[in-house]
């Protein structure tokens, strides 16, 4: 329990409890104890912001382009996304209701697990994955079922579904 300002108190949520610490996390602390190691473990590059980005983003906060964006994205980055779409794989998407920008991948599966999963789901989760994707499914109280997919050469078929859930 944390304690507040004027006596007030507050509890955490207790699903935190089953989420335990992060082990690539802690993979990640012991390798990069190795010299000259080139790691592959939390998606950090091992090279610098290249200066053009820099540029970039020093040009947009000098252009005071550094406020909150609309929910969904800016609406010429959600314009750009849907021609890119369009022009590699031939799909169409409407830039102003059927495309959605978040903060990576990790920010977009929790805004659609808090959307659509409900206590008691259960989740088929192709593995190896980023473990912070089972952390995702619980907090709405979804159940994340392991579906290991490294002696299949990573591919997530049918079979795997029928060895889970067979008829």
């Amino acid at each position: 329990m944390l304690k507040l300002a004027n006596d007030l108190s507050l509890t955490k949520n207790t699903r935190l409890n089953s989420l335990g610490p992060s082990k690539i996390r802690a993979f990640d602390a012991k390798a990069s104890k190795i010299p000259g190691i080139i790691k592959l473990t939390i998606g950090e590059p091992d090279l610098n912001t290249p200066d053009h980005v820099k540029e970039a983003a020093i040009a947009d906060i000098k252009a005071n382009d550094s406020h909150y964006a609309p929910q969904a994205g800016k609406p010429e980055l959600l314009e750009a996304i849907s021609k890119y779409l369009k022009r590699s794989i031939g799909v169409d998407y409407d830039s102003k209701s059927e495309i959605c920008v978040t903060v990576g991948a990790t920010g977009a599966l929790n805004d659609v697990f808090m959307s659509i999963l409900n206590p008691g789901d259960k989740i088929l989760v192709p593995t190896p994955v980023w473990a912070l994707y089972f952390h995702l499914i619980k907090l709405p109280g979804a159940i994340p079922v392991k579906i290991d997919t490294s002696i299949d050469g990573l591919m997530f078929t049918t079979e795997h579904i029928d060895v889970v859930s067979p008829n």
